[in-house]
């Protein structure tokens, strides 16, 4: 998945955080697994993208303590 394509789920993943959507907890967690595989490939290059990958790596671990 491209730069661009990752930072639109990002985004999106955003929304979906703040609570403006009303997403079930199964399909969250099937976002944020989504995004962590478009973020990964590009963290290497991108300081950017790397920050936002270890932000949603947090997320996974805040869920599952």
């Amino acid at each position: 998945m491209e730069r661009t394509a990752a930072l639109r789920l990002d985004a999106e993943w955003a929304r979906v955080r703040s609570g403006r959507s009303g997403v079930s907890p199964g399909e969250r967690e099937r976002m944020l697994t989504e995004l962590i595989a478009a973020l990964a490939p590009h963290a290497d290059d991108d300081l950017s993208l790397a920050a936002r990958l270890s932000l949603r790596y947090g997320a996974v671990t805040d869920r599952s303590a």
